[in-house]
């Protein structure tokens, strides 16, 4: 049945027989009514939770960005340096290394334990490098009787000398031979060390600085004049890799992407690369192989983009191999753009 308009139809009473029939059935039809032709009452404001992503997302770009300005920074600075930021000498001098190294012996108590010639194996090394290192006799590498003939040819003579000798002597018996001690006599050797480092520690500055060996010595006028302090002394870790070096150059970065050329030893190059952090190395390659400033320009901005982002990723592994992410080498740019040597790396 089809209904075209609203009304109210009834459907008749169906008749089956005589007396069987059904009831009538009024029916009504309307349309579906118009909402927007009827006004509704104003709902109730309902309170929502409140989006706190933006708060989150607004932290993450201002570390993002810390994190951007302050590898900029590192990289901007890169290899430039100021004298008062680097250690130019060794902070401990001979008797203050020796004096600290018999100080770590006697707390570990090695004969105490029983173990008597390791004792003085350390022992005889503490005084030797003291000898090499204060008043440069080469004790390391020579034996007992040639140290005590170098120390009588030497232009001074050592306070407690005979001691001394007596020491290392004794010591080779204890070493070589199973020479047994008393308790009593290996604290009165320890005492003879100290005593013997402490009263001849006042003739060291002077010595050291008569054999100091300084880069004017060992290079030409041209080489030497590169360095900020040519008349210091060179340090004796990099004394040990010249000898059989070439010379090659050394790149030292400036302003984020300016290069300053410097010939140095090979090996003296390979030590300063050995000590750059992971980003320095990546900084000072991209620099040395991206000349043109477009290059630069459109590889900077996502490269430090990404490096930004995954900046705590970077520093798990370089924490995991036990290297530096942002670190310079040995040498450094002063303002002159020469060489500043940083002593502490040396060692």
């Amino acid at each position: 049945m089809t209904v075209e308009n609203t009304s109210l139809l009834h459907f008749p009473s169906l008749y089956k027989q005589d007396t069987q029939y059904t009831t009538a059935i009024p029916l009504e039809v309307q349309f579906v009514p118009d909402s927007t032709e009827t006004l509704r009452p104003i709902k109730d404001i309902i309170t929502t939770p409140a989006d706190h992503y933006y708060l989150m997302y607004t932290i993450l770009l201002i570390l993002l960005l810390g994190v951007m300005l302050f590898i900029l920074y590192k990289l901007f600075k890169a290899d430039e340096k100021i004298p008062s930021s680097l250690n130019f000498k060794s902070i401990e001098t001979a008797d203050q290394i020796a004096l600290r190294e018999l100080q770590k012996l006697q707390q570990e108590k090695w004969w105490q334990q029983g173990q008597i010639k390791k004792h003085y194996d350390l022992l005889t090394e503490i005084l030797r490098s003291y000898l090499a290192e204060g008043f440069f006799i080469p004790a390391r590498e020579s034996s007992t009787s040639e140290i005590i003939a170098l120390m009588n040819h030497q232009e001074f003579k050592l306070v407690l000398q005979d001691e001394f000798a007596r020491l290392l002597n004794i010591s080779d018996l204890v070493k070589f031979a199973n020479h047994s001690l008393s308790p009593e006599s290996h604290m009165e050797f320890m005492m003879v060390a100290e005593k013997f480092i402490t009263s001849n520690a006042n003739m060291i500055p002077g010595l050291v600085e008569q054999n100091k060996i300084s880069y004017q010595k060992i290079f030409d006028q041209k080489i030497s004049s590169q360095f900020e302090f040519s008349e210091e002394a060179v340090p004796n870790s990099l004394l040990q890799v010249l000898d059989s070096s070439e010379m090659q150059d050394l790149v030292l970065i400036r302003q984020l992407m300016h290069t300053q050329k410097f010939t140095l030893p090979e090996a003296w190059i390979r030590w300063h690369q050995s000590k750059l952090g992971l980003l320095n190395q990546w900084h000072t390659n991209f620099i040395i192989h991206n000349k043109q400033w477009y290059h630069i320009l459109f590889i900077w901005i996502p490269a430090l983009l990404l490096v930004s982002i995954f900046f705590p990723v970077l520093l798990l592994v370089s924490w995991f191999n036990k290297s530096q992410l942002i670190s310079g080498g040995i040498f450094s740019l002063s303002k002159k753009q020469k060489i500043l040597v940083d002593y502490r790396k040396t060692l």
